[in-house]
């Protein structure tokens, strides 16, 4: 209030004239009108009427000029204390204006006046360093001939440029652009206000700019790290989640929810424990306590989640907890990683294992019982040769002879598991196979069983031996009948198939690469997974006693992968069973072998063979035999006695009769060392299992004359004339 009282005196002083001037006015006006009529009407001498007229007017006069200074006195004190008021007024304006000036200089912010057409009319110290133009170089230039209006933000500033010019809008916020005189480009938010007169017409509008670019580039930083972060969760190769003390899920990844099946908004029904495993639970919570604690910092953990479908995957579970300033916890971090596939390849590795050790176990009892049942087999031939048909000692002798052939059935199907007999591989079209033995399948499965036989039109090659390849179909066919007691349908398929590197890493001994495809499934009662991972043990078998030895898929088993393929099964309980088998394509075209015919020679016995046989049964036997033969037999029970037994024997040594794996050097060795002693030396092998040394993946390699053990006396003496002949 007291400020509006001293912008009233000046107006004061001006009125005082003007009153002072009507006051005379009126003074005079009625002094003139009613001292004249007073005079008259009391002095009727003209003489004293002139003279009471001139006191009367020098009255006027004296009283007019003491009123007259009276009044100018008054208004001389009045303006002299207005002066001084005026004086404090414009001091203290002066102040205030120094005040502002000090505020405006030293603002943080850049300060600038425009005028009513937007020319400046004021500059800041700030808004010089703020943008690098002196207050000289700017005063009375609009902002397009400063030159610092970005130009992809023109457009935008000039609008509202135009819009404060016009009234439009007495205030504006706004951020853009701007270029310094360096050139450089500032982020910069300006707030503008415009001032009007009474009239409404534009002043001025005023600018206060502030630079912004570190906090845009810091906010442009946190855009782009929450994005980093945000791009980092989502397209994680893990699951990632964040898990609330309760157990609920604040935060989870799209591949956390690929890993269980379910969908963020799912989660939000569902707790923790209700997707772990039961039997896992107790060391999931005992882990958490810990962390909680403060006793560990992590834990890992690999467990069972249960998936939507109900169906169980493996995880390894990496989790921590983070917690507030003071050190409270807020919420569980966890790292999930689906590790079924490897746990898959472990079982899968672990039941290679015992495949392998359970095919070397195999292997060696095959080899050493085939050694005894060449003994037992060939007495009991030489046995049956002296005995006429009406001894009672013949059909004993006759048992004796059947139970060790059936035993030489079973020791061909052990090694056929380990992959250990010896194959014979022709260039093979499946088409042709599966054709030549349909009409046997037909009756094996019989009436009550569908056969379905889907061949492939450009179907590739494969290298294997056909009777063993006819051995795993129908192998598999019989399974498949036996599987389907009350009929059903049995279906073989065959395809070319791709293996990527996806489906190589998910099974053990498969590489990327093309393959023929037989597949054979059948509607039978199927398999549970305890059954699946012993089908392919020898002996193992779900049939009553007395109606399988449990080598069928054993056998099947050891030649899909002596030939260079791999068997998988897909059964479910009450499902049937398909059973998929992959054997590697072949580029090689199939030539036909000349037929070797014997060569002529004198049907004559004799020559000289070095035997050499660790078994002394097996040893004994042969030599016996060969004797009775013709033959002259120099015998050794080790590679070591040979040699010295060829050293020792001037005459030519005509066949080299040898078993391949013996103590010291192993048969191939012994070749060898007499080969470079007697270059035309035959040799022959024997052997109840086959060796590297011999056999490379089960495979004879060529020009290798083998005689496999078990072997017949008539085998025996027919192969060793062969050898001696140069027939092989």
């Amino acid at each position: 209030m007291a400020n509006s009282s001293k912008k009233q005196k000046p107006l004061t002083l001006r009125v005082a004239p003007l009153r002072i001037t009507l006051i005379y006015l009126l003074v005079g006006g009625l002094w003139i009108i009613f001292s004249d009529r007073l005079v008259a009407a009391i002095v009727t001498d003209p003489i004293a009427l002139t003279q009471l007229q001139t006191y009367k007017g020098w009255f006027y006069i004296v009283a007019t000029a003491l009123l007259l200074y009276l009044l100018i006195r008054h208004s001389l004190a009045v303006l002299s204390n207005s002066e001084a008021e005026l004086r404090a007024i414009s001091a203290e304006l002066q102040a205030a204006l120094q005040r502002l000036t000090f505020h405006v200089e030293n603002s943080p912010l850049g300060v600038i006046e425009w005028d009513n057409h937007f020319r400046v009319q004021r500059w800041s110290r700030q808004s010089e360093q703020l943008f690098g133009w002196k207050a000289e170089e700017v005063l009375g230039k609009h902002p397009n001939e400063i030159g610092f209006i970005y130009a992809e933000d023109a457009e935008a500033v000039n609008r509202v440029i135009v819009a404060l010019l016009e009234g439009n809008r007495s205030r504006s916020v706004n951020r853009n652009r701007n270029y310094t005189k360096s050139g450089a480009v500032i982020d910069c938010e300006w707030y503008e206000s415009a001032f009007f007169d009474e009239t409404g017409r534009l002043i001025s509008i005023l600018s206060l700019v502030q630079d912004v670019t570190a906090r845009e580039q810091a906010k442009q930083a946190l855009q782009e790290s929450e994005e980093r972060f945000r791009a980092t969760f989502e397209q994680a190769a893990v699951g990632l989640a964040h898990l609330g003390l309760d157990n609920r899920w604040l935060w989870v990844n799209q591949k956390f929810c690929d890993i269980i099946g379910y969908s963020f908004e799912e989660l939000g029904q569902l707790s923790l424990p209700q997707l772990i495993y039961p039997d896992d639970l107790d060391i999931n919570r005992e882990q958490a306590r810990r962390l909680v604690a403060g006793e560990i910092q992590t834990y890992s953990l690999e467990q069972r989640y249960i998936r939507k479908d109900s169906s169980p995957v493996w995880v390894n579970v990496t989790v921590s907890l983070l917690r507030d300033a003071s050190g409270q916890p807020k919420y569980f971090i966890g790292v999930v990683q689906d590790i079924t596939e490897r746990k898959q390849l472990e079982e899968q590795y672990r039941h290679a294992q015992k495949m392998e050790a359970v095919g070397r176990l195999a292997g060696g009892v095959a080899h050493d019982f085939n050694n005894l049942l060449t003994v037992i087999n060939g007495y009991s031939e030489l046995a049956l040769h002296g005995l006429t048909e009406l001894d009672p000692l013949q059909k004993s002798i006759r048992e004796i002879r059947k139970a060790g052939e059936r035993a030489a059935r079973l020791t061909h199907q052990l090694l056929a598991f380990s992959r250990q007999q010896v194959l014979q591989p022709e260039i093979l079209d499946l088409n042709e196979v599966i054709t030549d033995i349909s009409r046997m399948l037909t009756r094996l499965i019989g009436e009550d069983i569908e056969l379905v036989i889907i061949t492939k039109a450009g179907l590739g090659r494969i290298k294997a031996d056909p009777g063993q390849m006819e051995q795993v179909i129908m192998n598999l066919a019989i399974n498949a009948r036996d599987a389907m007691p009350h009929g059903g349908k049995l279906t073989i398929d065959l395809a070319n198939v791709e293996l990527d590197e996806d489906f190589a890493r998910r099974h053990l001994r498969v590489a990327p690469g093309s393959y023929v495809r037989l597949a054979i499934s059948d509607t039978g009662v199927g398999m549970d997974k305890e059954t699946l991972n012993r089908i392919f043990e020898p002996f193992f078998t779900t049939k009553e006693q007395g109606k399988g030895t449990g080598l069928g898929l054993a056998t099947v088993y050891g030649i899909v992968n002596q030939s260079g393929g791999s068997i998988l099964v897909y059964s479910e309980p009450g499902w049937g069973t398909t059973f998929k088998i992959y054997l590697p394509q072949i580029k090689e075209v199939s030539k036909s072998s000349p037929v070797s015919l014997p060569q002529e020679h004198p049907s004559q016995r004799g020559g000289t063979i070095l035997l050499v046989e660790d078994e002394p049964g097996v040893r004994n036997l042969v030599r016996d035999t060969l004797k009775e033969d013709g033959y002259t037999v120099l015998d050794a029970s080790n590679s070591a006695e040979a040699l010295l037994l060829s050293e020792q024997h001037p005459d030519p040594i005509h066949l080299l009769l040898t078993d391949v794996v013996m103590p010291g050097l192993s048969g191939r060795q012994l070749a060898e060392h007499l080969l470079l002693q007697r270059p035309k030396l035959r040799i022959l092998y024997m052997s109840g299992y086959t060796d590297d040394a011999i056999v490379h993946h089960g495979v004879l390699e060529p020009g290798v004359a083998f005689l496999h053990k078990p072997f017949t006396l008539q085998i025996l003496t027919r192969k060793v004339r062969e050898v001696l002949d140069g027939i092989t």
